[in-house]
């Protein structure tokens, strides 16, 4: 069932996130659907599968299959629906008529929505080095797939699309072992000589084993955004630009770029969008900035600054007179509170939380092993100095139960008074090795004093841990405003407060779960990136359409930038 199983990253990264309506045709055991509905649970996700065995395991996770071949009844439980996506996923090439399929499934796209597929190439270069040798596979699955009916190039698959009136918006080639697509191209190459035949060209067709095809009713208006952000550790540019990255790029027509060291900008003229998101810079009133960002002005972007911190600790900021803010279009930011802040300097302020991209598989918890503690933090030291010795206190009189897993802060892994084999230290880590410690943990620790500085910052460890089921111990400060204390969180002010938390806990550590089970709720409803998508999209797009409007307004309040 393996073959049934299998997610393909290139199609999940393109179904929308702004769908509500999905049909996935062969969804085979729902792997597909059900990795979107972990990043998008509100969408309704339909499928249609031929084989029975598999379309028993999808009608487990997918929210409605229909158990039939597709070619054989055009009468199906769905065909009055109204689908925001419809996908094929390695399906075409085994239908008799994928036209007529296309063409009927077309009626029952949404005027916005979006037709993708995944086909087989079968200019491949491993078809030429088979027939080079006299030889057709047939294999149980792959190029060379035996139930395979149809087959595919690039140029055939435009023109499948184009003829049913489809507008292509995207043809993204999936390549794998690319030495050996260039090694067939040196072997052909005199033969592609004589031909007339490009060989760069002949070597992107060669290439690609399958092509992932995004296609609609309607054209989309492009939309580039660049982003730079130099700034450690790199994990805080995934939560602020990478994820929602990769959540804008789910809708067709936009496209995204983050740039970890240095920018280089186009130049070139271009009928699309253009956005340039700069995180967390200090501007300098200097000539040479100044015609810096006057550059960036003038070749047409939107200057956004992305801020999720207290810029008021900072003297640069203050002796510019928060240069920064005011020498931008607009500025994006992850609190209520530092909107609040930024808008003295710059009225075109827009608040997106730092939520989750997706929520994580549920695993059973087992109790009889006790409870693991995650704790993760930069600079922390002043906000658990004050509950360590109430937090060793209750490690001390059950060690057996406790354990903790600690990135980064030595001091605090020191500190904690357990035996070695009860506690793991990890130093500063990627994102991903961060998220991986914390999903094997149940509870959370999140402590922060109530600092100027603290109440700046977002919930968004609480919104991480509650994607994958933890409980979230932390103080009010902060979590206060969006998880509520015994439901969604434990929240404490005192470390008195802390130690009756834990010690409940001890005793029934089912009620450590059962909180992280509703924050898991919580945050799939309200607090992750498909929450956020179409307000995103939507902003930066007016920004664009007021660039005129912003940029005289950015000259009014920085003249020198005009004039420079």
């Amino acid at each position: 069932m393996s073959y049934y199983s299998n997610v393909n990253p290139d199609l999940l990264s393109r179904i929308s996130l702004k769908a509500r309506n999905i049909l996935e045709v062969g969804c085979g055991t729902g792997s597909l659907g059900f990795a979107y509905k972990l990043r998008n649970p509100q969408a309704y996700y339909y499928g249609i599968e031929k084989d029975r065995i598999a379309s028993v395991k999808a009608s487990r996770l997918l929210d409605n299959v229909w158990c039939g071949d597709v070619e054989e009844s055009s009468n199906h439980a769905f065909k009055d629906q109204l689908f925001d996506c419809i996908i094929y996923g390695d399906v075409l090439e085994h239908l008799k008529e994928p036209w007529s399929c296309l063409k009927l499934h077309s009626s029952m796209l949404a005027d916005e929505g979006e037709m993708l597929a995944c086909i087989p190439n079968v200019q491949h270069w491993s078809t030429f080095a088979n027939l080079l040798n006299g030889v057709w596979p047939l294999e149980p699955h792959g190029l060379f797939d035996r139930t395979h009916l149809r087959w595919f190039t690039k140029k055939s698959i435009f023109s499948m699309f184009t003829k049913l009136g489809f507008v292509i918006h995207e043809v993204k080639p999936r390549i794998f072992a690319p030495e050996k697509a260039e090694a067939m191209m040196s072997i052909l190459s005199p033969a592609l000589k004589k031909m007339c035949i490009d060989p760069e060209i002949f070597l992107q067709e060669i290439s690609p084993l399958q092509y992932v095809v995004r296609a609609g009713k309607k054209n989309t208006h492009l939309l580039n955004i660049d982003a730079l952000s130099t700034i450690n550790p790199p994990s805080i540019a995934d939560v602020r630009l990478d994820i929602p990255f990769q959540a804008l790029q789910s809708s067709p027509g936009i496209s995204c770029q983050l740039n970890r060291d240095q920018l280089t900008i186009s130049s070139q003229a271009t009928s699309s969008d253009r956005i340039l998101i700069w995180q967390r810079p200090i501007f300098e009133a200097k000539p040479d900035f100044y015609k810096k960002i006057k550059k960036i002005v003038d070749l047409g972007y939107i200057l956004l600054i992305d801020y999720d911190d207290d810029p008021t600790r900072l003297i640069q900021h203050k002796n510019s007179d928060y240069l920064t803010f005011r020498m931008a279009h607009g500025v994006q930011v992850s609190t209520p509170g530092l909107a609040d802040l930024i808008r003295k300097f710059n009225p075109e302020v827009h608040i997106f939380p730092n939520n989750a991209l997706s929520l994580r598989p549920k695993r059973s918890r087992d109790a009889s092993h006790g409870l693991r503690i995650f704790f993760g933090a930069l600079n922390r030291q002043q906000d658990w100095l004050p509950l360590i010795e109430m937090l060793n206190s209750c490690l001390l009189e059950h060690p057996d139960f406790w354990s903790f897993s600690v990135i980064y802060d030595r001091l605090f892994y020191e500190y904690l008074q357990l035996p070695e084999e009860r506690k793991s230290f990890v130093p500063l880590c990627n994102y991903q090795r961060y998220q991986q410690e914390m999903s094997a943990c149940d509870v959370a620790f999140l402590p922060l004093r109530d600092t100027q500085l603290n109440r700046m910052k977002s919930d968004l460890s609480a919104v991480e841990a509650s994607t994958f089921g933890l409980a979230s111990l932390a103080n009010e400060v902060v979590y206060a405003k969006s998880f509520v204390n015994g439901e969604t969180a434990a929240l404490f002010r005192t470390p008195d407060q802390l130690g009756q938390i834990l010690r409940s806990w001890r005793e029934q550590p089912e009620a450590a779960f059962d909180i992280g089970h509703r924050a898991r709720h919580f945050v799939g409803a309200s607090r992750l990136q498909c929450h956020l998508v179409a307000d995103r999209e939507a902003w930066y797009r007016d920004l664009c359409l007021r660039r005129d409007e912003l940029t005289q307004a950015l000259y009014e309040r920085v003249p020198e930038l005009r004039d420079c």
